[in-house]
């Protein structure tokens, strides 16, 4: 089960740090968990999923 931090998500997506976390309060990637220090990870299959949707709102 492959998780990325904040910055890989972002380094994925090509935005920045900010933009994650506002999916996050969003509700449109939620975080699978968080480190001692309070660090969200997120799971590979939901950032491929958010993936999925983005592109499908960017074609409507």
């Amino acid at each position: 089960m492959k998780t990325l931090s904040v910055q890989e998500v972002a380094d994925y997506f090509g935005v920045s740090r900010e933009t994650v976390v506002q999916w996050d309060k969003e509700k449109r990637l939620v975080p699978t968990g968080r480190t001692k220090q309070g660090w969200r990870y997120y799971l590979f299959a939901d950032v491929e999923r958010l993936e999925v949707d983005l592109a499908g709102k960017r074609k409507s």
